[in-house]
């Protein structure tokens, strides 16, 4: 008998304290750092046959499959790839937890048990514009964006409403951290 009174105060506990929980149960912790939300542009003092025969090269070779090449305009652009190994969050202070990572996520974690949520699907388009300013000096465009995440998987104790809620919320931060662009101008100027 005691044990059946027990059982049912530590239920009874558990109904008061579940109902006295927030109605959404997500924590979200916006970006703090400085990262890159336009294109980022160089400008070289090489001729433009030169530097887009770089571009054209150092995109093939980046990972980021060519779906897209206009020279008259000097446009490239890549097919939508995975980006799910090149993602971080920043720390408390807003640095990034891997430097080295290419796009950063903002943290939205569960708010009653503390479990960051992480993508199951990130990708991502690079695009690069190079543009002639004179006999040699050309400018370079370099940006990754049309950047796409779902969290259609989740930690277990999430509902539905809160992963579509998640996906949002990541959606509407992600930012590039300017290695890519760094990297692909550094390589073609």
């Amino acid at each position: 008998m005691r044990r059946t009174i027990l059982a049912l105060s530590v239920i009874t506990i558990a109904f008061v304290l579940k109902s006295c929980a927030p109605a959404s149960t997500l924590k979200h912790t916006a970006l703090k750092g400085k990262h890159l939300e336009e294109p980022y542009v160089v400008i070289t003092d090489k001729p433009f046959e030169e530097v887009w025969n770089n571009v054209v090269d150092v995109l093939a070779q980046s990972g980021f499959p060519i779906r897209f090449i206009d020279k008259e305009n000097g446009l490239v652009v890549s097919e939508r790839s995975s980006l799910i190994n090149d993602f971080t969050f920043e720390d408390r202070l807003g640095k990034l937890e891997n430097p080295n990572a290419l796009v950063v996520l903002p943290t939205v974690s569960i708010w009653t048990f503390g479990d960051r949520i992480y993508p199951t699907s990130l990708t991502g388009v690079a695009s690069i514009r190079v543009r002639k300013l004179g006999e040699n000096k050309t400018k370079i465009n370099v940006n990754l964006n049309a950047l796409n995440v779902d969290v259609i998987e989740g930690v277990e104790r999430n509902t539905t409403e809160d992963l579509r809620k998640a996906q949002l919320l990541i959606a509407q931060q992600i930012r590039s951290t300017g290695l890519f662009e760094y990297k692909i101008t550094e390589l073609v100027k």
